[in-house]
């Protein structure tokens, strides 16, 4: 990939997109030489979108608007209807992004979670401001976890979801993360099987 700015143009069509395909994809825009980092959200946000569509098949919708705010889409999954937000920032997300994203959450009805997608992490405030709410719902995921995890493994997504949703419900962190679930074989056990 030579132009971020390209990034749909250059991308296979649809009825040939799969898991590789989306994974080959996602590391070329982390190596590539275009630094317009609107341009690679937007490639980000597609990317998850297909992951969504067209691999694991699960229910979602994509961007749009209300009244009151815009996000990313939602998607179905685990019993829950989840809002999700992807960033593609040079620097780790601070809190004020995760305050903003959990009012988007909790302005929908009860039952509705929230994913947060950021390549590059959060700071070290964003886990208090996702958990700060008279009903946590927000889980934080970052690009280790989607790329070594979720889009590596066929049933990643879903594997990898429900084992954060696991732990921040027994221990209250939304931000464990799943690289470490995975090197713990008692903790891995206890929340996926």
């Amino acid at each position: 990939m030579t132009n971020i700015l390209k990034w749909k143009e250059e991308f296979p069509p649809p009825e040939q997109i799969t898991r590789n395909s989306l994974l080959e994809y996602y590391r070329e825009l982390q190596t590539s030489g275009d630094k317009n980092p609107q341009a690679r959200g937007y490639a980000l946000e597609w990317l998850f979108l297909n992951l969504l569509k067209k691999v694991s098949e699960i229910p979602y919708k994509a961007s749009f608007k209300s009244d009151y705010d815009q996000v990313d889409g939602w998607f179905e999954l685990l019993g829950h209807r989840w809002l999700f937000e992807t960033k593609w920032h040079k620097k780790e997300l601070p809190a004020s992004t995760i305050f903003e994203f959990r009012g988007k959450v909790e302005l929908r009805f009860a039952g509705t979670f929230g994913l947060f997608l950021a390549i590059n992490g959060f700071s070290e405030g964003a886990p208090f401001a996702a958990r700060l709410s008279m009903r946590p719902g927000i889980l934080l995921m970052n690009g280790e976890e989607f790329e070594n995890y979720v889009l590596a493994d066929d049933n990643g997504f879903e594997k990898v979801l429900k084992a954060k949703l696991r732990y921040a419900s027994q221990k209250g962190n939304p931000y464990f993360s799943y690289v470490e679930i995975a090197k713990n074989e008692s903790l891995y056990r206890e929340l996926l099987l």
